[in-house]
């Protein structure tokens, strides 16, 4: 309660940006400002001044701020009296730079374009990279392809008669046992219980002598897994235990070994 004044002190350090000053006291008091500079002594700026709001900005352009050679350019002096504590006093000198909004937007301009350019490169790296991998995959399975063994084989096609034909299906369904057609191929599996056969198959013409238009042939390859030799059949009704042990062999003799 014995103090009635009180004096602050502050020296901007930045050249090129203006320095905001502000000042707010919780009771009534009055303020000056002076100014001192590294040519010319302490002067005054403001006087009796009502401190309980106030706001100044002191322009660069009419001000030095800053440090030259170790010398402080440019310092101001708060005096701050005519006061009666209890009181409290906020008080601020602060140097913020505008934003310029030119630089602003070419900056975010050539950002987002960088950003661009980035995002269109790796998804060209991207796109030879997933096509490299195609190609690679691709020479791996002509690899494998040509890695399985071949032959050749000779097969005599007859003329097609429908009459024949006809002929030829009505006797066979009277038969009761069919003839077995001859494969073109047979690639047996591990352990030579099964094997896949191919034959070769004449496509239907719908009653007509030739092949029709849009199909090149009329033949078409037809493969399918098959069991070699005469597997024993499996008994539905096993009665003992001896027979339940015969039918699991069985049944597992009956599934055929994975291909090679």
């Amino acid at each position: 309660r014995h103090y009635t004044q009180i004096n602050f002190k502050n020296s901007p350090p930045k050249a090129d940006v203006d320095a905001d000053f502000s000042i707010t006291c919780s009771v009534m008091a009055k303020m000056n400002i002076t100014i001192k500079t590294a040519t010319n002594g302490e002067k005054a700026m403001l006087s009796a001044v009502n401190c309980s709001n106030f706001r100044w900005r002191f322009t660069k352009a009419d001000h030095h701020f800053g440090v030259s050679d170790n010398v402080t350019l440019t310092t101001f002096y708060v005096y701050v009296y005519d006061f009666h504590p209890p009181l409290w006093i906020q008080i601020s000198f602060s140097q913020y730079p505008k934003l310029n909004l030119q630089q602003f937007f070419i900056t975010f301009s050539s950002c987002f374009l960088l950003l661009l350019l980035v995002a269109a490169v790796l998804w060209k790296i991207k796109q030879k990279y997933d096509m490299y991998r195609r190609r690679q995959r691709l020479f791996v399975e002509m690899e494998q392809m040509a890695s399985r063994p071949f032959s050749q084989v000779l097969v005599e096609i007859e003329k097609r008669d429908v009459s024949a034909e006809i002929t030829a299906v009505n006797n066979t369904l009277r038969r009761r046992k069919k003839d077995a057609p001859s494969p073109i191929a047979l690639e047996p599996c591990c352990g030579n219980r099964a094997a896949v056969l191919s034959l070769l198959v004449r496509l239907p013409t719908g009653s007509e002598r030739f092949t029709p238009p849009g199909q090149s042939a009329g033949l078409a390859i037809a493969s399918a897994l098959v069991t070699l030799g005469n597997p024993r059949k499996v008994s539905l009704d096993p009665t003992t235990k001896t027979d339940k042990t015969k039918s699991r062999k069985s049944l597992s003799s009956q599934h055929p070994d994975s291909c090679m």
